[in-house]
């Protein structure tokens, strides 16, 4: 009996094999990368979306601070209200009647109301407020027009003094920035004090020579009265904030809360060099003066945020009251610092003072002159 041959079984020859095992080690290779890659794309964007909700809020954080002035005083923390005894001091309890102090000078007539008034307009009929003397006059000179300080004399009850005492109490009370902040945008910036007696020797106009430095710069050896694009050309005049920060590398990590050294506040009344003539060293050492720092912005965070910081500068250069913000933050996983920088306008000095209660604490604008809800610059 003849028996048929078994049919062939066909089998994977060991070349196919090895092109199968290849091929679906392929597959799983890019099926792993491909979700490890969604995987990391999905960390990407809730850390890009967490960054840029970080820098909205430091952004928001800096308009705030544009308007509401809290790195310089803050009326819902009294530790951070240093500058209660400088920039945001009470005006009636320096200004006096004279502005100058606790001695007032008493002058005849309309002369009598020399104390400040925060509700005064400065009208142009108001011979108080007229500056006589010769925008000319150089200091140095034989005064052939006449001398300037017979009339711009602060001191002289027998003129008109009331315009050069508020001068004089607005520097001495709230420095160079909240001076040019109070006084009128075309104010001439000279005075004469002889009180000391020498008038006849030193009668000349003022270079406003107060706590180590000078409002009126001299540039170009220009030393006659000036209006305030002169006094603050190629200079720049500090507004110092509660915790300045040097700017200089990153100061974001491990930032330290130190409050500003009054003694050191005669940067207030001083000038520095920022425009021709300027160095590197001189103007960092100036914007660390004057540049001060958020520290409320999220003090407890996890390590795993990006670190994120706001910087606010205010001074006065060129005629025009700066407000310099910037917001920086550190990507925690590279370390990479990013920076974005803007200037905004919005509340004066004056307002954010009148902001502020006498006392401590917000004023309340529904009847702000009265006790206790006046505000600094109420008489």
């Amino acid at each position: 009996m003849n028996t048929l041959p078994s049919p062939i079984r066909s089998g994977f020859t060991l070349i196919e094999m090895m092109l199968s095992v290849a091929l679906g080690s392929l597959i799983v290779y890019t099926a792993t990368a491909g979700f490890r890659t969604a995987a990391q794309s999905v960390t990407i964007a809730n850390r890009m979306s967490l960054e840029n909700s970080l820098i909205r809020a430091g952004f928001q954080a800096a308009l705030n601070e544009t308007d509401y002035w809290t790195s310089y005083d803050d009326p819902d923390n009294a530790s951070d209200q240093a500058l209660r005894s400088t920039t945001f001091r009470e005006l009636s309890s320096v200004m006096g009647n004279l502005g100058v102090g606790a001695n007032p000078t008493p002058y005849p007539g309309a002369e009598t109301t020399i104390g400040w008034d925060p509700h005064y307009e400065w009208p142009a009929a108001d011979r108080r407020t007229w500056w006589r003397g010769n925008a000319a006059e150089y200091r140095a000179t034989d005064l052939r027009m006449g001398s300037y300080a017979i009339f711009a004399d602060k001191s002289d009850t027998g003129n008109h003094p009331w315009l050069y005492a508020q001068m004089d109490g607005l520097h001495r009370a709230l420095g160079y920035y909240g001076f040019c902040d109070y006084l009128p945008p075309s104010q001439l910036y000279s005075l004469v004090d002889s009180s000391d007696g020498s008038k006849n020797a030193g009668g000349t106009p003022s270079l406003w020579v107060q706590a180590g430095g000078r409002f009126r710069t001299g540039d170009g050896g220009t030393h006659y009265p000036q209006g305030r694009y002169r006094c603050t050309k190629d200079a720049s005049f500090a507004l110092t904030p509660i915790y300045p920060v040097n700017l200089v590398g990153d100061p974001t990590p491990g930032h330290n809360k130190v409050a500003v050294n009054l003694t050191a506040t005669g940067d207030l009344w001083s000038n520095f060099r920022t425009g021709i003539g300027s160095t590197v060293s001189g103007t960092t050492g100036f914007m660390s003066k004057v540049t001060g720092w958020n520290y409320r912005l999220y003090p407890q965070k996890p390590d795993h945020w990006p670190g994120l910081g706001t910087y606010v500068a205010r001074y006065m250069t060129y005629n025009r009251f700066v407000c310099l913000h910037r917001i920086r933050w550190v990507n925690a996983l590279t370390g990479e610092l990013s920076e974005l920088s803007f200037n905004a306008f919005g509340t004066t000095l004056r307002g954010a003072r009148q902001q502020r209660r006498k006392g401590g604490g917000w004023a309340d604008w529904s009847n702000p002159l009265t006790p206790p809800t006046n505000h600094l610059d109420s008489p």
